[in-house]
C-alpha cells in the first residue's frame, strides 16, 4: 500500500481559515472517496501561530455537522516549520504573503506550495488528462501555473477580527475553493469521485 497524501493548510495564526479549510476538505474527502481517511492525511498549521490555541468560537456558525464542531472545538493551533514542511505533498496557504512567509525558510517548495485561490483556479482548468494521472499533485499544478491564472487568484481574507458575516463570507470562500481542488486531488491520486470540477 502507498503512504498517505499529505496535504497542510497554513494561514497565519492557525485560528480561523486554515482548521476551517481542514474541516471541509475532510468533510469533501469523506463524501467523495470510500478511502478518503486512510489515503489522505489532512492538517493545518500558522505562519506567526501561538501553540495550544483554540479555534475562533465563531467557526461554530458554519459547523453543520456534529462532527464538524467536534473538529472545532477539538482543534488547537500549532506553527509550520521546515520539518512540517518536508512532510507534505501538498501545501496549500490562504494568503500570497504566506506562501512568500514558507519560502523563505524552505525554498526548495517552491513546486510544492500553492495558494488556495491559485490551487482552485488550476484544479478548474480541466480533468487531469492520462499523463497527469501519472504525476503527483503538485507536478500537476505546478505545469497548470501560469502568470495569467495566479494574477487573478484571490486571497482569503482573514475573519479573525470581524463579524460573523466576515466568518460566513470566509466560509463561502473556502467552501467554493475546497469544492473544486479536493476532486482534482483525488482524481490525480486515483480515488473514485465525480471528476466534474477537475
Amino acid at each position: 500500500m502507498s503512504p498517505p497524501f499529505r496535504l497542510l493548510l497554513v494561514c497565519e495564526g492557525n485560528v480561523c481559515r486554515s482548521p476551517w479549510a481542514e474541516v471541509l476538505v475532510r468533510h469533501r474527502l469523506r463524501a467523495d472517496t470510500a478511502d478518503g481517511p486512510h489515503r489522505f492525511r489532512v492538517s493545518s498549521a500558522g505562519t506567526h501561530a501561538r501553540p495550544g490555541q483554540p479555534a475562533h468560537p465563531l467557526l461554530r456558525v458554519l459547523c453543520e455537522t456534529d462532527e464538524q464542531r467536534a473538529a472545532v472545538e477539538q482543534h488547537r493551533s500549532r506553527r509550520v516549520d521546515v520539518p512540517l514542511l518536508r512532510e507534505q505533498d501538498l501545501v496549500i496557504v490562504m494568503e500570497r504573503r504566506h506562501r512568500l512567509d514558507l519560502l523563505d525558510s524552505w525554498p526548495e517548495g517552491l513546486r510544492r506550495v500553492f495558494t488556495i485561490g491559485e490551487a482552485e483556479q488550476l484544479a478548474r482548468t480541466g480533468p487531469p488528462t492520462d499523463g497527469e494521472r501519472r504525476l503527483s499533485v503538485h507536478e500537476v499544478f505546478s505545469r497548470r501555473r501560469s502568470p495569467r491564472l495566479g494574477a487573478g487568484a484571490a486571497d482569503v481574507p482573514d475573519p479573525v477580527h470581524g463579524s460573523e458575516m466576515d466568518f460566513r463570507d470566509m466560509g463561502e470562500h473556502l467552501r467554493r475553493a475546497v469544492g473544486a481542488v479536493v476532486p482534482c486531488i483525488t482524481a490525480v491520486n486515483g480515488a473514485d469521485h465525480d471528476q466534474e470540477d477537475c
